[in-house]
């Protein structure tokens, strides 16, 4: 089967891409011929320019903490943007070598000029309409088509249908012939606005064992000596203690790696500049890693790394380290580990492969063929 994946393939997030990627190879996998479909929604495309802004729009004058976080953004620009630079040209060699295949397109009419027999949406926050610019009938699948139309782990920000766009989506949700989503509080939403089942899916990233990335791994150099890797997916004070704590205990070096740049960095040991390959090889050669994101936590699981995830309400951490029995590895600061607590990763990845399994048995009724 030709299968076109549509997804925020293009968003230098180092979740995004590697999900992308993930759900590419997945299918792949699986024997079917998949591609991820080179469409780029203007607003996520403006999101990643090599220059850094951010222009200030009517939407942000009622959207106080939206128009704040902008100020304070443009305030930091100069200092940001050398490393910004950088981490936007790797992550395009990136996109371009790994993920984007053809040319781009502009149009459902350009998309639909290339037969594939089935296309999937998803994952990430692909039905959110303040990333999109309103909603965006590619990620919907809203128009005609005459091949299977899926959703893979799809999701939006607030974690249900809005109100105010529930109309919106009774369509689309209608027109699917698979649907599933990345949140269990979304896909009781489907259900009580539509009394359509949308399957709970894993991200993608976690349909892959730790080998299926070693031809990424490939792309940087290797990190070599003992170090932590701490990553910020924002920053938190509970994050720098915990780094400091666990560095000067361990007496390791440190790895950080931050988003953007701040004033006072230590070019030694903090970081902006890391491309998706970088920021894997990081995590896979660490001796021991702190983050307090998604994915930092899920790329510490597949490489089997020690770990500490410093989450305060993170639900879909909170959910992951539960259902792989590393509850303990969620935790607020320094003051909750206990380093004689060790992962037993053998347990960890009977727990993974039974994870797994439901995701895996949707995108195989999704694709049979008929």
């Amino acid at each position: 089967m030709k299968v076109g994946i549509l997804t925020f393939h293009n968003a230098h997030n180092y979740g995004a891409v590697l999900q992308a990627y993930a759900l590419k190879e997945k299918i792949a996998a699986m024997g079917h011929e998949a591609s991820l479909i080179d469409y780029r929604n203007p607003c996520i495309e403006r999101n990643y320019q090599k220059k850094l802004t951010a222009k200030i729009r009517l939407f942000d004058l009622i959207h106080p903490g939206t128009l704040v976080k902008k100020i304070k953004f443009l305030a930091h620009r100069k200092t940001m943007q050398d490393a910004w630079a950088v981490q936007w040209e790797r992550f395009e060699e990136f996109i371009h070598a790994n993920l984007a295949v053809g040319p781009g397109i502009a149009s459902v009419k350009e998309l639909l000029e290339e037969p594939y027999d089935a296309l999937i949406v998803g994952s990430d926050q692909i039905w959110t309409s303040q990333l999109t610019g309103g909603l965006d009938p590619v990620y919907l699948l809203d128009f005609d088509y005459d091949g299977r139309k899926i959703s893979y782990a799809a999701s939006i920000n607030v974690g249900e249908i809005p109100q105010k766009e529930k109309e919106l989506f009774l369509r689309p949700l209608k027109g699917f012939d698979f649907l599933s989503v990345r949140e269990r509080s979304l896909s009781d939403s489907i259900y009580a606005q539509y009394h359509l089942q949308a399957s709970v899916a894993l991200d993608p990233t976690l349909l892959l064992e730790a080998y299926e990335y070693e031809p990424l791994l490939r792309q940087a150099p290797k990190m070599r000596g003992r170090y932590l890797f701490a990553y910020f997916v924002v920053e938190d004070p509970a994050m720098d203690a915990s780094v400091r704590y666990v560095s000067e205990r361990m007496g390791i070096a440190r790895v950080e790696l931050h988003y953007y740049k701040k004033k006072g960095f230590d070019p030694n040991t903090q970081f902006a500049d890391f491309g998706p390959a970088e920021f894997l090889n990081a995590v896979a050669n660490a001796e021991f890693v702190l983050t307090n994101s998604f994915h930092g936590t899920v790329f510490s699981v597949l490489f089997q790394k020690e770990f500490y995830s410093i989450s305060k309400g993170n639900a879909r951490i909170d959910n992951l380290l539960r259902a792989l029995g590393l509850k303990r590895r969620g935790i607020e600061g320094p003051g909750q580990m206990d380093f004689s607590d060790q992962i037993n990763f053998a347990k960890v990845q009977e727990r993974l492969k039974e994870y797994r399994k439901e995701s895996e048995l949707f995108l195989c009724r999704a694709l049979r063929e008929t």
